[in-house]
C-alpha cells in the first residue's frame, strides 16, 4: 500500500515544526499556478498553527512515487517540504496534467472536508519530502481551535473555485489576472 511504502523520517518534533514553519510561512513559498497566494497555514494563529504542526507526521517519497491516486479515498492534506509533484486526472482514459507543484504548496485538502475519493493523482518527480495531515489529526486540533475548521474550508472553497477558472474552457479567453479577479 502507500502508506506502507512510506518511509518515515526521524525528525524530533521541534525540528519538523521549525521547518514546516520555515515552509508555509516563507514568502516564496507558493506554487507555481494561478493559486499563488492562497494561504492556509499562514492565515493560523501561533497557538493552532503550533498545535497543528505538532501533529504532523513526515514522509520522504522518492521520484515518480504516487502520493495518492485517483479514486482513492482519501482522509490527509499534505505540504511539500521539498520537491515537486504533478497532478493529474484522468478523464475517459486521457491522462492530463493540471498542475506541477513547488515546495511550499499544500495539496489534498479537500479530503478533509468531504468522504469522495480523490479527484486526481499527485506523483512526485523527484524525492520529495512531506508533511502530512488526516482528518482525525485535525479534529483533535480543532476541538481546541474551533476557527481551524472554517480556514481549511474557505482555503479549499477558494482553491476549487481557482481550479475551475483556470481549467474550464469558458474561461479561456481571459488573462490569469482576470480569472482572479472573477473570484
Amino acid at each position: 500500500s502507500e502508506e506502507s511504502q512510506t518511509q518515515f523520517a526521524s525528525l524530533n518534533a521541534d525540528a519538523l515544526q521549525a521547518k514546516a514553519a520555515e515552509v508555509a510561512l516563507a514568502p516564496e513559498a507558493k506554487p507555481n499556478t494561478e493559486a499563488d497566494g492562497v494561504p492556509l497555514l499562514s492565515e493560523l494563529n501561533e497557538d493552532t498553527f503550533i498545535d497543528l504542526v505538532r501533529q504532523l507526521d513526515q514522509e520522504k517519497r522518492p521520484a515518480g512515487e504516487a502520493v495518492f491516486t485517483q479514486g482513492t479515498a482519501g482522509a490527509r492534506l499534505y505540504l511539500l517540504l521539498q520537491g515537486e509533484v504533478e497532478v493529474h486526472r484522468n478523464h475517459d482514459g486521457e491522462d492530463r496534467l493540471l498542475a506541477r507543484l513547488p515546495a511550499g504548496s499544500l495539496f489534498g485538502e479537500l479530503a478533509l472536508l468531504t468522504d469522495k475519493p480523490r479527484s486526481a493523482t499527485v506523483r512526485t518527480t523527484q524525492p520529495s519530502e512531506l508533511i502530512a495531515l488526516s482528518r482525525a489529526q485535525v479534529e483533535d486540533v480543532a476541538r481546541s481551535h474551533p476557527e481551524l475548521s472554517g480556514q481549511i474550508v474557505r482555503f479549499a472553497r477558494r482553491r476549487l473555485l481557482m481550479n475551475l477558472v483556470s481549467t474550464a474552457p469558458v474561461f479561456a479567453p481571459f488573462e490569469p489576472a482576470q480569472r482572479l479577479q472573477i473570484l
